[in-house]
């Protein structure tokens, strides 16, 4: 991957966050008392909020 592919991919993802309407709430949602799992759980669903940005842009 080119350095330029990899910023367009970074940028995109950033963009992805961004957009995310639900962002807030899920990040908030991390600063609670919850399990390493539901932690995990959490942080997975935001970058995979940010991918769905990124794939549908560059489809």
């Amino acid at each position: 991957m080119r350095l330029r592919d990899y910023i367009a991919v970074v940028c995109a993802l950033e963009l992805g966050h961004a957009e995310d309407r639900k962002l807030v709430t899920l990040s908030d949602r991390l600063d609670e008392e919850i399990s390493p799992r539901e932690h995990a759980e959490l942080a997975l669903r935001i970058e995979m909020n940010g991918q769905g940005f990124y794939l549908n842009l560059f489809q």
